[in-house]
């Protein structure tokens, strides 16, 4: 193993970087089609979750989808997250700050993910936009999921800059 001056093994760490990107890449790919999908199927979600059955293809088609996508969302956010843990374990510098920005994003994009869901729950019921037996309806659950996008799409970008600070940081180590 090169091992550099510093006791870093710097081409391990790049190699650590590149894959963070296309992880990064592919999280925020996975999340931004999770919100497009309840976009596109909000009456299937509206009717279930108001108890109803799920009927149509377009509602059933975006069920199955979403169930993949949220499976894939799972998988893909662990395995980035423990690669940025590696990184700010192995690197130094911006590259360990990219690995914590990483390891930390994963969680943090959770933990909002919850809080805006409660916040537009309480909010949208608060203004009455509910439906004559209290759900919110198809119109309501495509508005929290295009707010959501913007979550998803920030939090991608974060995630997407400490991946970059890991990458870069060994890239600069190794040409120097």
């Amino acid at each position: 193993p090169s091992v550099s001056a510093d006791g870093v093994n710097w081409p391990r760490v790049k190699t650590l970087g590149m894959v963070l990107l296309i992880g990064a890449v592919l999280l925020l790919a996975i999340r931004v089609g999770i919100d497009l999908a309840a976009i596109v199927g909000a009456d299937g979600i509206a009717s279930s979750s108001a108890g109803g059955e799920i009927t149509g293809g377009v509602a059933i088609g975006s069920s199955l989808v979403l169930l993949l996508l949220y499976i894939a969302n799972l998988l893909v956010s662990l395995v980035v997250m423990v690669l940025g843990i590696f990184a700010a374990v192995m690197g130094r510098g911006r590259a360990r700050l990219g690995g914590v920005l990483v390891a930390v994003g994963i969680p943090v994009a959770t933990i909002l993910y919850w809080i805006l869901s409660i916040v537009m729950g309480i909010v949208l019921a608060a203004s009455g936009a509910v439906d004559a037996s209290g759900e919110l309806t198809a119109s309501h659950f495509r508005l929290v999921y295009g707010v959501d996008v913007v979550r998803a799409v920030l939090m991608g970008a974060v995630i997407l800059l400490g991946a970059f600070f890991v990458h870069s940081t060994a890239k600069k180590k190794l040409s120097a």
